[in-house]
């Protein structure tokens, strides 16, 4: 390859990196070893292959047509022995007898180059959009965070990872503490299991998927837990939903029951199916031991489904492994005991609802259920006040909520905290931070971000 086509091949391929990263045109300056600089701007169609935007490159060029805005990049040739400052948005190219070097505004962005040169150099008939610019060692990268970090050989059988409610029974089946507490109730880990055995067998008996339409109440829990434990699927929907919300959702899942407590039997929709409404009648007809399913790792545990707020609500399914990897990774990070209260004022199609209710269970320690309002809204001030009441020692919350909580003094148990779900102020991490208190034993408070 000639200089010349080696320069357009360069530039081709830098377009290609550009526009593709950019989703949109770049206008690219060229200045070669003549020095003078002119703009391109090529847009990339579907289909086009290098060697034709290789051609289409060199056309424009040598017909002196070329775009005249002011470049957003440039790439200049030049000799081996220039030494230049790299600023943003300038490459710099070189010859060294017969390899290209090129240097770009950060190393990322060379290793993404050079995968996309050769893998042109090795076929200039591919189409531009199916070429990987990845970099090796950003693809490595990403394969190392997708990895295990914990083996949960503790938890393994031969079948693979247990399950949730198993290690749950298992670990705490007698047990006098309180599992699950809210406003006006409490429930022992002794009743949690009685009651989640009453629903499981409810389950059983209609044979298929059962939804879930419960605010944060006395029966949420036991029934989170007994449809677990039949081994059919679990479909919870929000009280807040609209009817038709809901009922998509159930259609979707193709439930068999409908279970509800006796405050959300009226919001629940019309569906061709029984609806079960769990109250003290519905644990005495449905009384019986507990008879925990041995589900596989990789068979469904819940079906959650969006908001629906763009369009018709979209199914996610969790397998009975991920629940146990997600909630026991979380007990262990976040140095969970029998001490343990966990606030959760979530949704039950959320995912920090798992991580609330579980994480506290299979460590022994508590989930305290910040009531449900007739509004189905959330005040920071109540919340705050709630979690002060009842001893929280851990909480997640976004930025705004946090803000609100560190004004009015965080409660003196809550060591552990989160804040996520959007940018996270600096400042309010070290404000956050000098407010912790100790957690139990005098280890210091934590905040994850």
């Amino acid at each position: 390859m000639g200089q010349a086509s080696l320069e357009m091949a360069t530039l081709a391929a830098l377009l290609t990196i550009l526009q593709r990263r950019r989703y949109k045109a770049v206008a690219l300056g060229y200045r070669g070893m003549s020095g003078a600089l002119r703009v391109v701007e090529v847009e990339l169609e579907p289909g086009l292959t290098f060697k034709s935007l290789v051609a289409t490159v060199t056309g424009l060029l040598a017909s002196g047509e070329s775009s005249t805005e002011a470049p957003e990049v440039t790439l200049s040739f030049g000799a081996s022995t220039e030494v230049r400052e790299v600023g943003l948005g300038e490459w710099i190219a070189s010859l060294e007898g017969t390899s290209l070097v090129l240097k770009g505004p950060t190393v990322e962005e060379e290793e993404s180059f050079k995968a996309c040169f050769e893998a042109f150099a090795k076929d200039p008939n591919q189409n531009l959009f199916e070429v990987s610019f990845v970099p090796r060692s950003a693809a490595e990268a990403v394969k190392r965070w997708g990895s295990a970090t914990k083996s949960f050989s503790d938890l393994r059988e031969t079948q693979g990872l247990r399950c949730i409610h198993e290690i749950v029974y298992e670990r705490h089946r007698n047990g006098t503490a309180v599992a699950v507490q809210g406003a006006g109730f409490k429930i022992t880990y002794a009743e949690l299991h009685q009651r989640a055995a009453a629903v499981c067998r409810a389950v059983r008996e209609h044979r298929g998927a059962a939804l879930m339409c419960m605010g944060r109440g006395e029966a949420i829990g036991p029934t989170f837990l007994g449809i677990l434990q039949s081994g059919f699927p679990m479909v919870p929907v929000d009280v807040a939903w609209p009817q038709e919300r809901m009922k998509q959702s159930a259609l979707d899942a193709d439930v068999a029951a409908a279970l509800v407590e006796p405050s959300s039997l009226a919001l629940l929709p019309e569906l061709p199916c029984p609806t079960l409404v769990v109250d003290g009648t519905f644990y005495a007809k449905y009384a019986a031991e507990p008879d925990l399913c041995k589900a596989h790792e990789g068979d469904t545990a819940l079906m959650l489904f969006t908001s629906g707020s763009t369009g018709k609500p979209k199914g996610i399914v969790l397998s009975h492994g991920y629940v146990t990897a997600l909630v026991a990774g979380i007990a262990e990070s976040k140095s969970m005991s029998p001490a343990t209260k966990t606030l959760c004022y979530h949704s039950p199609t959320w995912m920090p609802f798992l991580d609330n209710l579980f994480s506290p269970l299979v460590s022994g320690g508590t989930c305290l259920f910040f009531p449900e309002s007739e509004k189905h809204i959330v005040l920071p001030s109540e919340l705050n006040q709630f979690a002060k009441e009842h001893g929280a020692t851990h909480g997640g919350f976004v930025p705004a909520v946090l803000d609100l909580f560190a004004e009015e003094g965080l409660p003196l148990s809550l060591c552990h905290i989160g804040v996520g779900g959007a940018a996270v102020p600096s400042e309010l991490c070290e404000r956050v931070v000098q407010m912790l208190p100790e957690a139990s034993g005098g280890a210091p408070g934590i905040l994850y971000t």
